[in-house]
């Protein structure tokens, strides 16, 4: 199948525009936009794969996608005042409304902004995951090795951060404290980055490892090796 119109091209280009400008959190919308707009085009050519996912015989994975999504988005509807007051939590905040003119219907999350960001956010991995979960093995496969080396990649780049303080730190005004000695790659936090790794190396050992030519097993064992010492 022509890159054009294989759907495991499309996701390798998702998860590269993601890696790239993805990491920046709440203090870098333009960038999360690019990712965002990106995912909502995979999801626009492959809308069928949607329909086939989510109206097929439900079964727990599918469950568990849904109540992922789900569960950002209910938190931002609006609750009637009886409810929302009775809510953990909610003493100081009920007062202070009160004294400045009422109790009205308000969503579950105290801070509606980062709820939304949250909820946007699931788009890329809820593209990922249904389109991705229609692939045949080998390109799954493909595509895992894909997120890995992209794993890697990032680890090298933070690898220049740190040897050179300043260099091609994406989000450094976004840290209040000086990062320049902390592995970041293209990301805004030193955990994420972590996370990041964490599961680029699960990736990386989930691939099959059985008839593979020894330049591929020391490609791997290199791979594994660069991402450990990124997250340690």
């Amino acid at each position: 199948m022509k890159p054009l119109h294989d759907p495991a091209w499309h996701l390798a280009g998702l998860v590269a525009i993601t890696f790239a400008f993805g990491g920046g959190g709440v203090g870098a919308g333009a960038a999360n936009l690019v990712a965002q707009l990106c995912a909502l085009l995979v999801m626009a050519l492959h809308r069928q794969a949607f329909a086939r996912f989510f109206l097929r015989k439900p079964d727990a994975f599918t469950v568990l996608v849904a109540a992922s999504v789900l569960l950002p988005v209910l938190q931002l509807v609006p609750l009637p005042p009886a409810l929302w007051s009775a809510l953990p939590g909610r003493d100081m905040v009920a007062v202070s409304l009160e004294k400045s003119g009422g109790l009205g219907w308000y969503p579950l999350s105290l801070d509606t902004a980062s709820t939304l960001t949250a909820a946007i956010g699931t788009l890329v991995p809820l593209v990922l995951v249904v389109v991705g979960s229609q692939l045949a093995p080998p390109r799954l496969y493909w595509l895992a090795k894909v997120v890995a080396g992209l794993g890697v990649a990032t680890m090298l780049f933070g690898t220049m951060h740190v040897l050179k303080p300043g260099f091609g730190n994406l989000y450094s005004t976004l840290n209040s404290e000086n990062l320049d000695s902390v592995m970041l790659g293209t990301l805004a936090d030193r955990n994420a980055c972590a996370l990041l790794f964490g599961g680029c190396l699960m990736f990386l050992i989930a691939l099959p490892q059985a008839h593979l030519a020894p330049w591929a097993i020391l490609s791997r064992i290199f791979g594994a090796v660069l991402l450990l010492v990124g997250v340690s």
